[in-house]
């Protein structure tokens, strides 16, 4: 015979077993930029949709964050194929995170590249997942808007390019806020891509050869992300940046932008 007492605590039990197994609340939309180093890795949960730009160079943190989110992939942006971005995948098929798409810049493994990066990527192709490639002008939909594909321009890929020059570059707008997303993106293409938007994640972690004055004016940014732990690029950054507000996550751990509608955010950090 089960006693009242226990009969409670069994009911209780079961309870907590079925709010564990319900999938979290999902109606607000946020951008999350890793602490990983001189690497990239970020999620945008925009709703019900998960977005991946990046996976960093191990992957851990970010694939472990949507594993206890209990999220799959609804689909992953890796810029280029260089390991501190690409490598992380395997992260994701360690922790079987699934991922429905995989978006690569038009003719990803054409440029020097990272040859590291191939098995990963065959991988998580061979895990079931779509292999997408975009270019300039592509634009993919998302639930608070929508992300519009920049740069590389099609066909304009060839052998002598560094991954960098051809990197994916994102334009999101995102409940009115428009986010520009920049990869590695090397300095000599940033004027076809340098579009007004109030936030910007600074092209290859805000190297000197990549940010100029010339970038920031032609953005405007009300805030900047950068992903790096090497002073001196820091230091140059700030020196741009002037009064605006600028984040490096190596500094003050994980940016986090909360979207609350109509044009307007907030941002919060790890530490």
């Amino acid at each position: 015979r089960i006693l009242p007492h226990r009969r409670k605590l069994l009911a209780l039990s079961a309870l907590l077993i079925v709010l564990i197994l319900l999938p979290l609340p999902r109606n607000s939309t946020r951008y999350i930029q890793f602490s990983v180093g001189d690497a990239d890795a970020a999620v945008l949960l925009d709703q019900d949709m998960t977005i991946v730009i990046d996976t960093g160079e191990d992957g851990v943190e970010i694939a472990s964050y949507l594993h206890h989110q209990r999220r799959r992939v609804d689909a992953m942006f890796i810029t280029h194929l260089h390991t501190d971005h690409a490598l992380g995948i395997m992260a994701f098929l360690n922790q079987g995170v699934p991922v429905d798409v995989c978006y690569l810049p038009a003719d990803a493994e054409v440029p020097v590249i990272d040859e590291e990066a191939l098995p990963v990527l065959a991988a998580l192709r061979e895990s079931g997942t779509e292999i997408r490639y975009l270019s300039r002008g592509d634009t993919v939909e998302i639930p608070s808007g929508v992300l519009t594909v920049l740069w590389p321009m099609a066909d304009h890929v060839r052998p002598q390019h560094d991954a960098n020059d051809v990197s994916l570059v994102l334009q999101a707008d995102i409940a009115g806020v428009t986010m520009l997303l920049t990869g590695d993106l090397s300095g000599m293409h940033a004027a076809y891509c340098a579009l007004p938007s109030d936030i910007l994640k600074a092209p290859h972690h805000g190297s000197k050869v990549a940010n100029s004055a010339e970038l920031l004016d032609a953005v405007q940014p009300q805030l900047i992300l950068q992903s790096n732990r090497l002073e001196s690029r820091s230091l140059h950054l700030a020196e741009l940046a002037g009064d605006i507000p600028l984040i490096n996550t190596d500094e003050h751990g994980a940016a986090i932008i909360h979207f609350t509608g109509h044009g307007q955010f907030t941002v919060e950090t790890g530490k």
